[in-house]
């Protein structure tokens, strides 16, 4: 290849001190006119091939049903399938046919137990069709939120079902799988999209390529991107509006991009209704230009706004009139008690419980991360966000990206102290993964605090991201393998005997999934530390020409 394109010559360069020279940590340019092609560099490339794998194994980890509320997200997206219309949120019911799945393929005995469970054979797993008539069987609190992401996943799956081949050929285990594969594809480019956010905003390719790996290195992220929730939809979209905003912070002010951002903000809302931290980060985005050009950003301002309203913003609309509340909820599950409220009682299981459920607590949260890995973990991400907020140049456009991240801790707390106040302890709705719709803003936030450093420790930014990446997702497996899988008293070789023998793939697939990640994750550490020894392309403005 021509090293003039930016291209690797090979797969794997021999020398450490070639992966500059041949485009590894270097975006694709026309060499006639310097202007990047608005490619990826290889690296980002195999970091989004080691978070695939990451997000594939992580499907076979937990099991069926297992992930927070999937039951509940299957069967609305089954319900999607078969129904145009989506039912109103207090009288919707599980379908008993996904009930009775769930009991004989879902794992009712773990490894946490202390029991165990003979697998049902691959060839005599039922069908849908199989697992008797459909019949309400408890109810689904679900359909409080938007139809955007059941209705999206049960066209989708429908065509896939249909062409390869009909659904009636597929076990429910399949086809409860195939809905976790269209989730891993929902957040596949979500790192990449952070590093793109990264140069918009004009950080440089290190700090960018770091933002990309903290996204990857959370666990929990992990295991919800590889469930079927919703919050994988909103999550996306909420990436993308990132990358918009750091384009508008750089100086896009476009009526398309206001239309584009708007139109995205929209489907957001459609999916959830904690999209709703998207809107104030638009509007930051815009107002930074408030000196220079305040009629167009106001103006910008008031044609997203109006887009976002039009695209998703009347579904709260519709509630306001029809039931007279913006997200009607059925509080079915809570149960009332005599509370005598101590803030410093919520406050304390609050600010303990979250960073803990962000980074991993996995299953039906009985099986968490150790909390010194937690605390390191935290402790990183607190110190690159106060890095970066104290640098003047870029106060404004990174305090932007973290509105929604900082906006989704003032919801949860605001939910979680509403409950409290109902049922006392347990606080219900202390849930990390409502936070993710922030995690490339925070990311990209504290990648750009690297710029600030030495050159000897920018260099060794993406390898030491890469060493948290390998911690975090080695104590998450073994925490999964642990509870999930065998018996005490079980070797591990038994251990993954019992997850092969539950997983929807066959043995060879399953193999050949943790094989790959193994390698893919691998490689992207090797090739993040040999960064480390090139001293050249130090310079934060890599680029002759902003990514704009």
């Amino acid at each position: 290849m021509d090293p003039a394109a930016g291209l690797p010559s090979s797969v794997m360069p021999s020398r450490a001190t070639d992966l500059h020279d041949r485009g590894w940590f270097t975006e694709p340019t026309d060499p006639t006119t310097w202007r990047s092609k608005a490619g990826l560099p290889p690296v980002v490339a195999l970091a989004t091939a080691a978070w695939i794998g990451v997000l594939l194994a992580y499907s076979l980890l937990i099991p069926l049903f297992r992930a927070p509320d999937e039951i509940q997200h299957v069967d609305l997206v089954l319900a999607s399938r078969t129904a145009p219309g989506y039912v109103d949120y207090d009288n919707a019911f599980i379908d008993s046919r996904v009930a009775a799945g769930a009991a004989l393929l879902g794992r009712p005995a773990l490894g946490s137990t202390g029991q165990s469970a003979d697998a049902t054979v691959r060839s005599k797993r039922p069908t849908l069709a199989e697992l008797g008539t459909s019949q309400p069987a408890g109810r689904n609190q679900q359909t409080q939120h938007p139809p955007l992401y059941y209705a999206s996943m049960g066209a989708v799956s429908t065509f896939v079902t249909t062409v390869i081949p009909g659904e009636h050929a597929w076990s429910f285990d399949r086809l409860v799988y195939l809905f976790r594969l269209l989730n891993i594809a929902l957040v596949a480019a979500v790192p990449a999209i952070a590093y793109r956010t990264g140069r918009r905003l004009g950080i440089s390719t290190r700090s960018s390529l770091l933002a990309c790996i903290l996204v990857m290195s959370v666990p929990q992220f992990a295991h919800i991107g590889s469930s079927v929730n919703n919050d994988n939809l909103v999550v996306l979209l909420g990436a993308l509006v990132a990358l918009g905003v750091a384009s508008v912070s750089a100086g896009d002010l476009g009526r398309r991009r206001a239309l584009m951002l708007g139109a995205l903000v929209g489907l957001a809302l459609l999916t959830k209704a904690t999209a709703l931290v998207l809107i104030p980060m638009v509007s930051v985005a815009y107002a930074l230009h408030g000196r220079s050009h305040l009629r167009t950003a106001a103006l910008r301002v008031v044609q997203s706004g109006l887009v976002a309203l039009a695209v998703g913003g009347w579904w709260y609309v519709r509630n306001l009139v029809r039931y007279g509340t913006a997200q009607p909820s059925d509080s079915f599950w809570l149960v009332p008690k005599d509370v005598d409220p101590v803030i410093g009682d919520w406050a304390e299981r609050f600010f303990y419980l979250l960073p803990v459920r962000f980074w991993g607590q996995f299953g039906y949260l009985e099986e968490k991360l150790n909390r010194p890995l937690v605390a390191l973990a935290t402790v990183v991400v607190l110190a690159g966000i106060g890095r970066a907020v104290v640098q003047r140049r870029k106060r404004g456009p990174v305090a932007m990206l973290l509105v929604p991240f900082a906006g989704s801790i003032v919801l949860v707390a605001r939910k979680t102290w509403s409950r409290y106040l109902l049922v006392g302890r347990p606080i219900p709705g202390i849930q990390g993964r409502y936070l993710f719709l922030g995690i490339v803003g925070l990311m990209v936030a504290v990648g750009s605090a690297v710029d600030a450093l030495p050159s000897w420790l920018r260099r060794r930014a993406a390898g030491a991201g890469g060493i948290l990446l390998v911690a975090m997702h080695a104590a998450a497996v073994a925490t999964m393998v642990r509870g999930f899988w065998g018996t005490e008293a079980e070797a591990w070789t038994d251990r993954l005997d019992d997850l092969r023998a539950f997983a929807p793939l066959p043995e060879v697939l399953t193999n050949l999934v943790f094989v790959g990640t193994s390698v893919a994750v691998a490689a992207l550490v090797v090739v993040c530390s040999m960064d480390a020894v090139r001293a050249s392309a130090d310079d934060p403005t890599a680029l002759p020409v902003p990514l704009v």
